[in-house]
């Protein structure tokens, strides 16, 4: 075995505990061995994840290719992978060496403890740099946060109006205020659209019409087609890291990567 997957194998022991565990997928027939589960593959699954790209599309010479709409980036891994892209829930360069593929709940105190400690330095270091290409997905465990999956939709209904980052942000900063019953949620999401000067009617309409949901029950199919069951979980190039790892790791992870890239100098 190589010895970049003996590391991620260890890592994922080590820290798979700083995850919120999730009772969706059938453990019988998702639960990854410790290989399968530091080299994530495109292998048939209980739930099949949705196409990744139009296959009508034409592919650009470097690999990254144009979905369906035609406005979003599928990354060479995420294609084969058979992973979406995604409209509003990305940051970085699609031609970045690295991609870094996060699921995560809105309600998990391990995503938000990643979120508080780690994201912002992982982004100066390595997405602002041109080195990380980092997408998104939703994999809301409402067994544990009831709310979560509303939650992701209200962020993508902010996305529409070009504030997702900023509604992502003040979701996981104050989950006490809307996990709870969904009459509750949309109050408190009513005042974050005031808060962030939004259009509330544009918002609202989304939200009634599930415009987004789509999108969210999407991203939980691609989770759990991967073998996810706990969030949050990283795909980094094909390898999954598992729980709210502080930069230390990802740092160790990463450049480990672009080393093998002949990417880190």
């Amino acid at each position: 075995m190589k010895r970049g997957l003996v590391c991620a194998i260890v890592l994922l022991v080590t820290f798979s505990t700083a995850a919120c565990g999730s009772t969706m997928p059938s453990p019988a027939a998702v639960a990854p061995t410790a290989t399968s589960a530091a080299t994530v593959t495109a292998e048939p699954a209980a739930t099949p994840a949705p196409r990744a790209t139009d296959e009508s599309t034409p592919e650009p010479d470097d690999g990254t290719t144009a979905a369906a709409s035609g406005d979003l980036s599928v990354t060479p891994i995420m294609r084969k992978l058979k992973l979406t892209g995604e409209h509003y829930a990305t940051l970085g360069d699609p031609k970045a060496p690295l991609t870094v593929i996060e699921f995560s709940d809105y309600g998990c105190p391990f995503c938000r403890r990643y979120v508080s400690t780690t994201f912002d330095k992982l982004k100066a270091a390595y997405i602002d740099t041109g080195k990380v290409y980092y997408v998104y997905k939703d994999f809301p465990i409402t067994q544990l946060h009831p709310q979560a999956e509303l939650a992701a939709e209200a962020a993508e209904c902010s996305g529409a109006q070009g504030h997702y980052w900023e509604m992502h942000n003040q979701l996981f900063a104050t989950p006490t205020q809307w996990d709870t019953v969904p009459a509750t949620a949309r109050t408190s999401f009513k005042q974050y659209v005031r808060d962030l000067k939004l259009d509330p009617q544009a918002f609202e309409t989304c939200m009634d019409r599930g415009q987004s949901r789509a999108n969210v029950i999407a991203n939980i199919g691609e989770g759990t087609h991967l073998g996810i069951t706990g969030t949050p979980s990283f795909v980094i190039n094909g390898k999954l890291l598992s729980g709210a790892q502080p930069i230390e790791v990802f740092q160790r992870v990463f450049e480990r990567e672009l080393k093998a890239l002949g990417s880190g100098k």
